[in-house]
């Protein structure tokens, strides 16, 4: 195996490896959306729950970002921006 297969195999798992990571965080967002949304539902009086409502779509949203990421390990736990290099 030369230096670039080896290149290619390290950023091929890094992909997985991030891809996994970003499942993870998405389920949990989800998790915890839907049990925000079903205490704001079970309660009697839902217009008085509003930030319960408001903060499961904030995770609901949330879940959805995390769902469709394709960036990294690597780049997931950089401390710039996505796709800048320097």
């Amino acid at each position: 195996m030369n230096d670039q297969d080896n290149e290619r195999a390290i950023d091929r798992i890094d992909r997985k490896l991030g891809r996994a990571w970003s499942r993870i965080g998405g389920t949990l967002f989800a998790l915890i959306g839907l049990a925000m949304l079903a205490s704001a539902l079970g309660s009697g009086d839902i217009a008085g729950h509003w930030p319960l409502l408001l903060g499961a779509a904030v995770m609901f949203s949330l879940a959805s970002l995390a769902f469709r990421s394709r960036l990294g390990l690597s780049e997931l736990l950089d401390d710039g921006p996505p796709g800048r290099k320097g």
